[in-house]
């Protein structure tokens, strides 16, 4: 497995703790520099062909890495890789997460600097503390396919999960029923804060104004379920 580009382009600048890394981020040609290499990176995705990888973890939603799944703050994405190595490297030769970082300066490499710089520090944080885990040889960081929410029905046949999809009014209304969902009006948006048992911790959605006008609150609870 070759080494994950990040910790080379990290070495190469010999970059070792997150405020170094904070440092770099503030020189506009050193953001430039990582989308270059993000770019060349996202264009060996695209090859055809998919390598086998035998007795290898694929990273779900408790040790996805990414803070798409699960959370953005610092210490939940510590405790998930505390989970990842604690309970699963012992019957793994390979993890397999999420490349966030090349994701990020694809999606969004025409964002202001500054917003970029504050989207990737979390990503490059937790590949810090793999890393100082002395377990960087054992994760594999590749990209996600985007989840398609306007044709996700069609994506649950492909996947053989159509019962999901066929249960979808059951199970929101079990949600429903289950989370206590509070709904705040801001000048800008409408911000949701879902608590759920089941959940890791509280959730939260935002809504344009636009998104769920005309809606009631019950609609806009059931959507931030959706």
């Amino acid at each position: 497995m070759p080494e994950y580009w990040a910790y080379t382009w990290l070495d190469a600048h010999r970059i070792r703790t997150i405020g170094e890394l904070s440092a770099h981020l503030v020189s506009a040609s050193v953001i430039d520099d990582l989308k270059h290499c993000a770019e060349s990176v996202i264009d060996t995705w695209r090859t055809p062909g998919v390598e086998k990888r035998p007795h290898s973890l694929i990273a779900g939603a408790g040790i996805d890495l990414s803070g798409r799944l699960d959370c953005n703050h610092t210490e939940c994405r510590r405790a998930q890789v505390t989970r990842l190595f604690r309970g699963a490297c012992h019957y793994f030769q390979t993890i397999v997460a999420r490349d966030a970082i090349a994701e990020d300066l694809n999606r969004h490499k025409s964002c202001p600097d500054g917003e970029l710089r504050g989207r990737l520090l979390p990503h490059f944080e937790t590949i810090l503390i793999v890393r100082d885990l002395g377990a960087k040889a054992l994760v594999e960081f590749l990209p996600r396919v985007p989840a398609c929410f306007h044709h996700w029905q069609q994506h649950a046949r492909e996947a053989g999960i159509q019962d999901i999809a066929d249960r979808e009014t059951e199970i929101v209304t079990q949600l429903l029923s289950e989370t206590t969902i509070d709904l705040r009006r801001k000048s800008d948006d409408i911000l949701c804060t879902l608590n759920n048992p089941d959940f890791f911790h509280t959730q939260w959605v935002r809504f344009s104004h636009d998104r769920v006008r005309d809606q009631s609150e019950d609609q806009i609870k059931c959507a931030a379920l959706q």
